[in-house]
C-alpha cells in the first residue's frame, strides 16, 4: 500500500513552502507562526535541545496537498520555533543521537514529485548538508528506521521485510539479512530500548489490514525475535511509539486497524522486560488519530504528540503532553 493510495474527496488547501535549495538549506519562511502547519506523516525525535519535529505532507495529492521540509523545536518554555528548511522536501528520517544529526532520506518533493536525494540536519547549528546517495536501499517509503546507541546504527525495516543498518559517518548501508523476522509489512511503529538494547517493532499494514504482532531485534546478534504478550493492543497500522525511560516502557498512540477503518485514540505501553503490554487508559487524551508523531522530551520527562488525524485529507495542528508517571494527556 502506498501513502498515497487513498481514495476520497474532500480538499485541503496546499501549503505555499519555500523552494528547495541545493546548498545547506534556507532560513524558514514561516516566519510569526507559532507553531507548525498542520501535517500527517511527518517526523519526530528526542534530542539535547528539545523535541525536534521535520517534514510530512499537508494532505495525499488527491487533496492538492504538498511536501513539507521544515523543522521546528518543541520546548515546554518557548513553544515552537521554526528553525531552518530544505524547501519541500520528505523522505524516511532518522536521528543520530551519537552524533547529535538527523538525515533525511528525501524520496519526494513539492507536490510528489520523484527525488532521490540525502541530506543531514545539525540542529545545533541549525544547518544542512547534502550528501551523496550512496548504495541506499530501495522502497524506503512506509519502512521504519530507529536509533540503535549502543550499536550507533540507524535500523531499517523496510515494506519489503528487509532489515538493514545505517552508519551516518561513513555513509554505509549493510543488508543485515537475519535467518528469521517480521513479515512484509508498511507503517508500523518502532523505537529503541536502551535498557534491553533491543529495537521494538510493533504493528504495520500487510494488504491494507493493521497487525498486532511484537518483535524485537539485537543488531549484535543480528536477530529477531517474535515477543508473545498475554495481551496485545487492538492490530493497527500507522500508530505513534516512543520510548520513555522515566518508566522504561514503550508509549503507544493511536493508529488504524484497517485501511478504511476509524482511526484508535488508545494509548498502550509495553515492558519487554516483562513482556508485557498494558493499556493505560488515562481520563483524557488527544482525539483518535493516525499519521501522526510523537517523542520523548528529555527537559520535562513527558512524551510529546503533534498532528496527524483521523482523515488523512484534514490533518491536525494540535500538541499534546502525556506524562507518563501521572498517566495524563495535556493539551499545550
Amino acid at each position: 500500500m502506498s501513502r498515497h493510495s487513498l481514495a476520497a474527496l474532500s480538499v485541503v488547501l496546499m501549503l505555499v513552502a519555500c523552494e528547495g535549495t541545493s546548498g545547506a538549506g534556507t532560513k524558514s519562511t514561516q516566519v510569526g507562526l507559532k507553531s507548525p502547519h498542520a501535517r500527517g506523516y511527518h517526523h519526530m525525535f528526542t534530542t539535547d535541545h528539545g523535541v525536534l519535529l521535520y517534514g510530512g505532507e499537508t494532505a495525499p495529492p488527491r487533496g492538492g496537498g504538498n511536501l513539507l521540509g521544515d523543522v521546528w523545536i518543541y520546548r515546554k518554555t518557548t513553544g515552537w520555533t521554526a528553525r531552518s528548511t530544505i524547501g519541500q522536501k520528505d523522505g524516511l528520517t532518522g536521528y543520530d543521537a551519537r552524533s547529535a544529526r538527523m538525515v533525511a532520506f528525501v524520496d519526494e518533493e513539492g507536490q510528489f514529485k520523484t527525488l532521490n536525494e540525502n541530506w543531514v540536519y545539525d540542529p545545533v547549528a541549525d544547518s544542512w548538508q547534502q550528501r551523496p546517495l550512496g548504495s541506499r536501499p530501495d522502497e524506503l517509503a512506509g519502512g521504519e528506521l530507529a536509533y540503535d546507541s549502543e550499536s550507533d546504527r540507524l535500523i531499517l525495516f523496510s515494506r519489503l521485510g528487509d532489515t538493514w543498518a545505517y552508519d551516518l559517518d561513513t555513509d554505509t548501508w549493510k543488508l543485515m539479512n537475519p535467518t528469521t523476522g517480521p513479515s512484509a509489512r508498511d507503517w508500523g511503529a518502532m523505537d529503541y530500548d536502551p535498557k534491553s538494547d533491543r529495537i521494538i517493532l510493533f504493528g504495520g499494514g500487510i494488504s491494507d489490514q493493521g497487525q498486532s504482532d511484537t518483535w524485537a531485534y539485537d543488531y549484535n546478534h543480528n536477530s529477531w525475535h517474535e515477543l508473545k504478550p498475554a495481551t496485545s493492543p487492538p492490530a493497527r497500522m500507522y500508530p505513534a511509539m516512543a520510548f520513555d525511560p522515566t518508566t522504561n516502557r514503550m508509549v503507544v498512540f493511536g493508529g488504524l486497524p484497517t485501511w478504511s477503518g476509524q482511526a484508535l485514540g488508545d494509548t498502550w505501553a509495553f515492558d519487554l522486560t516483562h513482556d508485557t503490554w498494558v493499556e493505560l487508559s488515562p481520563a483524557k487524551g488527544p482525539s483518535a488519530r493516525a499519521r501522526h508523531a510523537i517523542a520523548y522530551d528529555i527537559e520535562t520527562r513527558s512524551i510529546v504528540l503533534f498532528g496527524g488525524g483521523d482523515d488523512a485529507f484534514a490533518f491536525k495542528s494540535d500538541t499534546w503532553i502525556y506524562d507518563p508517571v501521572g498517566n495524563s494527556w495535556t493539551k499545550a
